[in-house]
């Protein structure tokens, strides 16, 4: 069951993600302890496989804050990068676009 983002809390780890900007970084060693919270308090899923790599981890974190900025209305696109997470802005996404087609 999903849960109404009026509910979640305002930040995860220290990080607001009600407000993140375009342009913004959340580091690879912040993207693993929100990881951990969310499944901790189950609002993502767990991996069976707790030594899943970084990149698994990343992914799940992207998932929900994109999803959760959707359902407030302010959607984002993430892109992961080395564990990281990086808020896109226009210009980026359009460039890292093209270059998913032309592969």
């Amino acid at each position: 069951m999903k849960k109404n983002p009026d509910d979640l809390p305002y930040s995860v780890c220290g990080v607001a993600w009600r407000e993140l900007q375009k342009g913004e970084r959340i580091s690879a060693e912040k993207v693993e302890e929100m990881y951990f919270l969310l499944t901790d308090k189950k609002l993502i899923t767990a991996s069976r496989d707790q030594n899943r790599d970084l990149s698994f981890r990343s992914l799940q974190v992207k998932q929900w804050i994109e999803s959760n900025r959707v359902e407030i209305g302010k959607p984002l696109v993430l892109r992961q990068d080395k564990g990281s997470l990086v808020i896109l802005t226009e210009k980026r996404w359009w460039h890292d676009s093209k270059n998913q087609t032309s592969r």
